[in-house]
């Protein structure tokens, strides 16, 4: 649980600590145990060492924040790296938006009323985005 210098990241495991435009971190992982036998994704390390957006696949709305340090995450979690790194921020304010959820919610969510009413990621990528962004 504690960080160590040069040796240990943060690890985000429980969406629960994921709020809009922020994380919680209260966990650490030693770089060394970023393996294969720990995390399914090849090359994990360099992986979660990219900028990246994380958001949370069960819950009533998308909480979505953007983090450009290492940081490792569980299976609970989507990630979105982007292409232009000048959309980051963004994104991540398109996806907390109310709009956005409410668009979510009324096309794509899964087992609404249930106990783990959910989101899976090619709802993401078919939220609306317009095709020019101006300033």
């Amino acid at each position: 649980k504690e960080y160590i210098e040069n040796r240990s990241i943060p690890y985000l495991y429980s969406a629960k600590k994921l709020h809009p435009f922020c994380i919680d971190q209260d966990l650490f992982i030693i770089q060394q145990e970023i393996t294969k036998n720990n995390f399914r994704r090849l090359g994990a390390e360099e992986y979660f060492s990219k900028k990246k957006i994380l958001l949370n696949r069960f819950g009533d709305r998308i909480n979505a924040a953007y983090a450009e340090y290492p940081i490792a995450y569980s299976t609970y979690l989507y990630c979105l790296i982007l292409k232009d790194d000048n959309y980051y921020y963004f994104i991540t304010a398109l996806l907390n938006s109310d709009l956005c959820n409410y668009y979510v919610h009324l096309f794509d969510r899964k087992r609404v009323d249930g106990n783990y009413s959910n989101i899976d990621l090619l709802a993401i990528r078919n939220i609306p985005l317009p095709k020019e962004l101006d300033k």
